[in-house]
């Protein structure tokens, strides 16, 4: 399963530049087991699985690394990779352990004055009250990260929060140029 981002301002700020060092994906697991679980018979059925996950990457894939100002437009930004991870429950245990996901942002006013933000959201505890809820990708909480797809995260940054707004698609093959 893979994850991309998109960043948009919340709304345009004409006093404010909103300017983006980085998103992570925080606490994923690293490490797993793959079962193809394939039957054999007349015809073959494959149902793959990931289990025993394990060993969460608490300092995070990195998923944009840039200095780069946040406009109201909707858009994949320079230095942008996909990050590709097991696919995985977003809950663990304890649930402040679950997936996170860490962007970091300067606000900077008419005057200069810069402030580093960082907000971490976790996926599983939203609102972080120590219950499960999820975010959605407008049809159905996002419990797992499945097999074969791609999770786009869409996040807008206001003034004093960032709202993520996920969206699922299959997996597709791409074709890579080489050298």
């Amino acid at each position: 399963m893979a994850i991309d981002f998109k960043v948009k301002t919340y709304e345009p700020y004409n006093d404010v530049t909103i300017t983006l060092k980085s998103i992570k994906v925080l606490d994923a697991c690293a490490v797993g087991k793959f079962k193809e679980n394939v039957t054999d018979g007349t015809s073959y059925v494959a149902d793959p699985k990931w289990t025993d996950q394990t060993d969460r990457f608490n300092a995070g894939y990195e998923a944009v690394k840039a200095n780069q100002i946040v406009t109201d437009t909707e858009e994949v930004l320079a230095n942008h990779n996909d990050i590709i991870l097991l696919p995985q429950e977003l809950t663990a245990t304890p649930l402040a352990d679950s997936p996170k996901i860490q962007v970091v942002y300067n606000m900077t006013n008419a005057g200069g004055a810069v402030v580093e933000v960082t907000q971490v959201v976790n996926l599983a505890d939203v609102n972080n009250d120590g219950t499960e809820d999820y975010l959605s990708d407008g049809t159905n909480d996002i419990k797992v990260w499945e097999i074969g797809k791609r999770y786009t995260y869409v996040i807008s940054i206001a003034l004093n929060k960032v709202y993520f707004a996920p969206y699922v698609s299959n997996w597709s093959d791409v074709t890579v140029p080489g050298p």
